[in-house]
């Protein structure tokens, strides 16, 4: 299925179509007025998302009826975990309201609030909450720290964060209870890429990047590899040099190839 929204004088239509492959589309259901600010399907399509000023509704099943609310006000963003078992929403922190949480966490069938947080994080690192691939684990990046929760309870590993000073992003395996996460350089040290196993916290592999201003992450789809783009300054200051290191996950050691 897919959706088609337009906008009219009463708000935000949507219109769900059944994607025939050899046929035209067939329309599902329309409704007028169905959400404010848009939508997003949930990753297997168990849900349509709505977004609204007062937080974000759920729909589902064939007669597309409402399935869970949350509210949030003023939300900007929202994610669901890979198995759908959670749904994540932030608003812009309050700084009149520092106590107020502004990223919540939600169990998506029950609308229950899970967690919240008051963070000043901004949107440009979203989603600020990872889950794991099977949704048994999540993470969060803080200053100089990263968190790690078991999400039965939504506690923390061993009660406490993982201290990580400066650390930038982490980055799930789509396939294993794997993180992997990195930290830039100072004038002293190189940028280190490091991947860890989940739950005992071990790092099984780091890599130190030299002279590298930016990275960016990528897992291979089932697992088997890990990339990581490191962007370099040239000597002339001038000209920008990429470089990929590919880990390969399933061999000993997780040997890598650098290609330049």
């Amino acid at each position: 299925q897919f959706i088609v929204q337009t906008v009219g004088p009463t708000g935000v239509c949507g219109t769900v179509f059944w994607n025939n492959k050899a046929d035209k589309p067939e329309q599902a259901i329309q409704r007028n007025a169905w959400t404010g600010k848009g939508f997003m399907w949930s990753p297997r399509g168990s849900f349509l998302a709505s977004h609204h000023h007062q937080g974000i509704a759920i729909w589902g099943g064939s007669n597309w009826s409402k399935i869970a609310r949350f509210p949030h006000i003023n939300v900007q963003k929202f994610s669901f975990s890979p198995n759908e078992r959670f749904l994540v929403t932030w608003s812009p922190f309050d700084a009149k309201h520092p106590l107020e949480d502004n990223l919540v966490v939600w169990e998506t069938m029950s609308a229950k609030k899970v967690r919240g947080y008051a963070v000043e994080q901004g949107v440009a690192s979203w989603p600020l909450i990872q889950f794991s691939h099977d949704d048994v684990y999540a993470s969060r990046v803080g200053e100089d720290f990263l968190a790690i929760y078991e999400t039965e309870t939504f506690t923390a590993l061993d009660k406490k964060p993982v201290k990580v000073d400066g650390i930038k992003e982490c980055m799930w395996s789509p396939a294993d209870h794997t993180l992997a996460f990195w930290v830039p350089g100072t004038e002293n040290t190189p940028t280190r890429v490091s991947l860890m196993s989940i739950p005992s916290r071990h790092i099984v592999r780091t890599k130190n990047l030299f002279n590298v201003i930016d990275c960016s992450m990528q897992w291979h789809t089932e697992g088997d590899y890990f990339g990581v783009l490191a962007t370099r300054q040239g000597k002339n200051k001038k000209q920008v040099i990429c470089g990929f290191e590919l880990f390969r996950m399933r061999q000993k050691d997780i040997p890598t190839d650098v290609i330049e």
